[in-house]
């Protein structure tokens, strides 16, 4: 075995460890092992993306419009008023 894929391998299995402390972090009660890939206990409509279920747009989605429209507006040329 070369020393790239035991370095390989042992990256692999780190982030495993790495992803099955943090859903043990945010899901005690729940089966770590089958959280650790995704960190959702459902996809059901309360818990899923909305782009998905509603077709509206997702939070990640309105903060980043919202932030376009403030930057917008900062650039907008104001007319200047001479004394």
């Amino acid at each position: 075995m070369f020393r790239s894929e035991r370095h390989k391998r042992a990256q692999r299995r780190r982030a495993e460890a790495r992803k099955k402390q943090r859903a043990r972090k945010l899901y005690p009660d729940q089966p770590y092992g089958k959280l650790r890939n995704h960190l959702t206990v459902c996809s059901c409509r309360a818990c899923g993306n909305p782009r998905r279920h509603f077709g509206e747009r997702t939070l990640a989605e309105l903060r980043f419009l919202q932030s376009m429209r403030q930057q917008i507006s900062d650039l907008e040329v104001r007319p200047m008023r001479l004394a």
